[in-house]
């Protein structure tokens, strides 16, 4: 299109200016070439650090699992506790934790992107699936900035929020660990981006988000323990 003639080209550091001042700006680099490499990496870096401050706390986590597991089966033997406990050390060890955050968020990545796409096209959008992953990825920093700070904070600390957090299974609670003031960011970067590259109103764009966002609140309704 003509009109992606006229985009400035910006360089790293002004993308990361505009990032917190002006999106848009970032997001209309996407229009001319829609990149996701390095903000993946950033990502999972992220979650990395995430899942080693977690694992440091792990014995937190791992005592609420024996717990549970002894009110569920108050007769078990004190053999059949240990090996289930060395089967929790592993799953709350470092390895695992990073491993499956990777894992996890490489496939929630590319999956809800694939939804937003297909979703998008029903309101007409011009976006690629390559640029809704660019969009998405670039909407997910926020949290990613949210993770970074959990994990000082945990490693700093020695607090055991992220495994509490973690084990709430109050709705109420659930819902103010998933929606916050970086998942609220994350939810408004969504909603310019989707626009912005998909070349649509961003009433439509925030009928699409707002969609799925009701959809990931209904998730935590039925799925609360």
């Amino acid at each position: 299109m003509e009109e992606n003639l006229q985009i400035e080209k910006l360089t790293l550091m002004e993308r990361v200016k505009f990032f917190f001042i002006k999106p848009g700006k970032v997001f209309e680099q996407y229009i001319i070439k829609p990149t996701f490499g390095l903000k993946l990496l950033i990502i999972c870096i992220a979650l990395a650090l995430t899942g080693y401050a977690m694992s440091t706390q792990s014995n937190v986590l791992l005592q609420q699992m024996i717990d549970n597991y002894k009110k569920i089966n108050p007769n078990v033997t004190q053999s059949a506790i240990d090996t289930i406990m060395n089967y929790y050390k592993v799953v709350t060890g470092a390895p695992f934790l990073i491993f499956s955050a990777l894992i996890g968020a490489i496939i929630t990545i590319f999956l809800v992107s694939l939804v937003y796409w297909i979703i998008s096209k029903i309101f007409k959008s011009e976006a690629s699936y390559k640029d809704t992953v660019a969009v998405y990825t670039l909407a997910y920093m926020p949290m990613a900035i949210a993770n970074v700070l959990l994990s000082i904070f945990t490693l700093c600390t020695n607090s055991s929020f992220l495994i509490s957090s973690s084990l709430q299974g109050n709705l109420v609670n659930k819902i103010l660990v998933s929606f916050n003031p970086f998942t609220i960011w994350q939810i408004v970067l969504l909603v310019i981006g989707l626009a912005k590259v998909g070349n649509i109103s961003k009433k439509n764009s925030a009928i699409i988000v707002g969609l799925l966002t009701l959809i990931h609140i209904l998730y935590f309704v039925f799925t609360m323990k």
